[in-house]
């Protein structure tokens, strides 16, 4: 098992020295890079010249998020162990990761939304 554990350093340098490997890592660990919350909100979509473009859902989000900037760099940078990233770019596009997909998909099903009809007043449940 220490052979493993003593080669992991070189897979992760080789696949950062690829940036479509890297990027579908990335992409991958994101929740565990950023947190479940951000991931929420933010998908890595290109890696390019050390430069990270990410979707966010709207321009109020990628406001808020050019400010913390500095802070993917370097919780990416401290996930990889190496520098994989120097820049990070904010795209506004709703965020449609699969990832994203199942949680929505298990949000709508488990709403119930009220509608009232004119007739009997009785709730529908809506799935």
């Amino acid at each position: 098992m220490k052979g493993l554990v003593a080669l992991l350093p070189d897979f992760i340098k080789q696949a950062a020295s690829n940036e479509e490997a890297a990027l579908v890592f990335l992409t991958e660990l994101w929740p565990r890079i950023v947190g479940q919350d951000l991931a929420a909100k933010t998908e890595p979509i290109l890696l390019k010249n050390k430069s990270l473009t990410l979707n966010v859902p709207n321009a109020i989000w990628r406001s808020q998020l050019q400010d913390l900037a500095p802070l993917f760099v370097d919780s990416i940078n401290r996930y990889w162990n190496l520098k994989l990233v120097e820049r990070i770019r904010f795209r506004v596009h709703l965020v449609t990761s699969s990832r994203t997909l199942q949680k929505k998909d298990r949000g709508l099903r488990s709403r119930r939304v009220r509608l009232s009809s004119l007739s009997d007043k009785k709730p529908f449940a809506y799935n």
